[in-house]
């Protein structure tokens, strides 16, 4: 009886977020319209990627920057999703055979869900769960947006492309929850600006993902013992 309720619970936590990832997935979807993707290449990105930021990244840069700057921005934003993978490879230990759908599968939301759970099996479940109906969401949400934006106005006369920065930024806020994550953020909020202004957008992109993969956390903690 306990194990069926804590399913459920998973289960509904993970449709919830699901869900909630769908509503964004539409909007990736009228913006890869409006960027000129087709419809094919749209679901592509969605199917085998799997990364909202990667795939934001790409497509907004793709129109304007041409597709090497789009590439190489989408797999640095991307790059932390290795990450997740050999660290929650580490804790669960998955079969081979299954370890690259788990590989796949390993990204913001799965981390987020199933780390702080201290018991195994119950956080790999929701690992499972959340990663599954995630990608299914993501994926309707992506072709139900393509399809919306061929019936509706361009994304600009509508203002979803300044909502697009507006939900990048409480995205953002959301992650701050420590000394570390303040730093990083401000360090990365002053070389975009900086970049940008001396080089263009398409560099400040990079090089700002780039300042923000270096471990900053060892310079604080140098700082505090000195």
């Amino acid at each position: 009886m306990k194990n069926f309720f804590m399913n459920n619970k998973i289960i509904s936590e993970a449709l919830s977020i699901g869900l909630g990832i769908g509503i964004i997935a539409v909007t990736f979807g009228l913006i890869s319209k409006e960027a000129g993707l087709s419809l094919w290449q749209t679901q592509s990105l969605s199917l085998f990627a799997l990364t909202g930021a990667s795939q934001f990244t790409f497509v907004l840069l793709f129109t304007t920057q041409g597709i090497i700057a789009a590439l190489i921005a989408a797999v640095l934003v991307g790059a932390r999703n290795a990450v997740y993978a050999f660290t929650l490879n580490s804790r669960f230990r998955v079969s081979k055979k299954t370890l690259p759908f788990f590989a796949y599968l390993s990204i913001d939301e799965t981390t987020a869900v199933s780390m702080p759970i201290k018991d195994n099996k119950i956080a790999l479940s929701s690992f499972w769960w959340t990663g599954i109906l995630l990608a299914t969401f993501w994926n309707i949400g992506t072709f139900i947006g393509y399809l919306a934006g061929e019936m509706l106005p361009s994304i600009t006369s509508m203002g979803l492309d300044a909502g697009m920065g507006l939900l990048f930024l409480i995205l953002v806020m959301r992650q701050i929850d420590n000394r570390t994550d303040s730093v990083r953020i401000f360090v990365s909020l002053m070389t975009a600006i900086i970049l940008g202004s001396l080089f263009g957008f398409n560099y400040a992109l990079i090089g700002t993902a780039v300042v923000a993969m270096l471990p900053i956390h060892l310079f604080i903690k140098q700082g505090v013992s000195s």
